[in-house]
């Protein structure tokens, strides 16, 4: 997805922890219903989301998206707990006093 502000993308992955829409024009899923339903199910079929959030210029070419930030939300996601938010320091810096959030900082992350 490609927002026009940072906020409206923090906006957006929040309200998407709770109600996530998995396609556009598609119903939403509830999570704490998606969580209740994973209780009974084996790890390995599980459907568990992941959101990690850049900021910054992107590519976009046929519809899709390329760039370094795109390479780092994707690491982002990566790192996020099951049904978390992972953000750059860039995001965390420009949510600050924006939005009623904690942050827990993992600290600086090595590319492999």
């Amino acid at each position: 997805m490609i927002f026009s502000s940072p906020l409206e993308i923090k906006e957006c992955a929040i309200s998407n922890v709770q109600l996530v829409h998995p396609l556009r024009g598609t119903p939403p899923l509830d999570v704490a219903a998606m969580a209740e339903r994973n209780a009974t199910i084996p790890t390995g079929n599980r459907i568990e989301f992941r959101i990690g959030i850049n900021v910054g210029d992107v590519v976009v070419e046929d519809g899709d998206i390329f760039g370094d930030r795109v390479n780092v939300a994707a690491r982002l996601e990566g790192l996020a707990e099951p049904g978390g938010i992972c953000v750059s320091a860039l995001v965390q810096r420009d949510a600050a006093g924006k939005l009623d959030l904690a942050f827990e900082d993992l600290g600086e992350q090595i590319n492999p």
